[in-house]
């Protein structure tokens, strides 16, 4: 049984369960598997050896291609009672490393995490660098065992035999499992802002400020908001800015906070493109981190224009 390598053993395949013997579908009792060493099974990569289930005894025992030519015979000749068990690819693994990165909460060792695994290498990389981070360390061991189990489901539900499958290790694994639950309950997992709402009286006015003057693209989506309200909806970089119409609304408060910030390349021409079209730009405001001035667009919604201290010019 060649692999893709030419070597001996199981070729790596994303189907978790090898293809069944001829005579699958003929009746046979039950046979009991043991999850644990099912569990070793499918995680095996050795291409000199594999896993395979005895469909008389449920045993699963490793079997090393070459090392004994009669019960490699055996083992070849007779898969009406032996099963062969193919490994998870390793792409699952990678995949599994990847969620493990964006399960933990945002943090500096997160983001370490996150180019560690990027490039050749990085499973190597990633197991080296929670070696040295034993919390994470523990969590991801506990992560990485529930992802394999659910590929044991995934197998034992695929198996075409009548089988019992039980765990002698259960009550551990499901105290380990529970702590994953725990977290993963406990927790909302946000990604990115998806959108903003910015409810405006004039909807034309509006696409007319932000589109026209602004200069924000319409966004390519789905209807923005409850079936029969009107809107349009606009990009800003990986953001999308949703106006609602809403004509019922009263103009915001002066002096209030900014319903928008946007940044700028250059806000002295910024202030003269919007001031040419009659809009009017407040003073010039100087902050630790750049500079800034506000306005109201035509729903009185105030926005904030920001350059940063990078694209401030030196004073000659």
């Amino acid at each position: 049984m060649p692999n893709d390598e030419g070597k001996p053993g199981p070729a790596h395949d994303p189907v978790l369960v090898a293809t069944a013997p001829q005579n699958a579908g003929a009746a046979r009792p039950p046979i009991r598997i043991n999850i644990d060493q099912l569990h070793i099974a499918l995680v095996w990569r050795d291409p000199g050896s594999t896993y395979v289930l005895d469909l008389q005894t449920g045993e699963v025992f490793l079997h090393h291609y070459n090392a004994d030519a009669a019960r490699d015979a055996e083992v070849r000749t007779h898969t009406e009672r032996y099963h062969p068990i193919r490994p998870i690819d390793p792409k699952h693994s990678y995949q599994a490393v990847a969620d493990f990165v964006e399960f933990l909460p945002e943090s500096p060792v997160r983001n370490q995490l996150r180019a560690t695994i990027l490039g050749k290498g990085a499973f190597r990389r990633f197991k080296d660098f929670v070696a040295g981070h034993p919390a994470e360390k523990e969590l991801w061991l506990i992560f990485k065992e529930q992802r394999e189990m659910s590929y044991v489901e995934q197998w034992l539900a695929l198996l075409p035999y009548p089988h019992e499958p039980y765990d002698p290790f259960a009550e551990r694994r499901k105290a380990r499992l529970d702590s994953i639950e725990n977290l993963r309950s406990k927790r909302v997992r946000i990604r990115r802002v998806d959108h903003l709402h910015l409810r405006v009286q004039d909807l034309a006015a509006a696409r007319d400020f932000y589109q026209e003057l602004l200069q924000l693209p319409a966004a390519e989506t789905t209807p923005l908001a409850a079936p029969g309200e009107a809107g349009s909806c606009l990009r800003c970089g990986n953001l999308e800015l949703h106006l609602v119409h809403d004509p019922q609304m009263s103009r915001a408060e002066s002096g209030g906070a900014p319903a928008l910030a946007f940044e700028v390349a250059s806000l002295a021409q910024a202030r003269q493109a919007l001031e040419s079209a009659g809009v009017a730009v407040g003073p010039e405001e100087v902050l630790p981190g750049g500079r800034r001035a506000l306005l109201e667009d035509p729903s009185g919604n105030r926005i904030e224009l920001l350059e940063p201290a990078a694209a401030i010019e030196a004073p000659v």
